[in-house]
């Protein structure tokens, strides 16, 4: 089980990594012009990631709104 310390931690990681997602993300936007295939496609899996990272903090939310009531997973 971990602390509430732990998941706020883990939460605050995933933030960051959603952060350089969405950094990559406008870098490419501004580099480019035109998208190209291979541009666009990193815009595509830095969004996937950034859906997935969403996915993980909002669970990580739920432990930590849980273990503050008392519930453990």
């Amino acid at each position: 089980m971990k602390s509430k310390e732990e998941i706020r931690r883990m939460i605050n990681e995933i933030d960051s990594q959603i952060h350089q997602n969405e950094v990559e993300i406008n870098n490419i936007r501004r580099t480019w012009e035109g998208i190209d295939a291979s541009s666009s496609e990193r815009i595509l899996q830095a969004n996937d990631e950034i859906m997935h990272l969403e996915n993980q903090r909002q669970v990580l939310s739920w432990m930590l709104e849980d273990k503050t009531q008392g519930t453990t997973f």
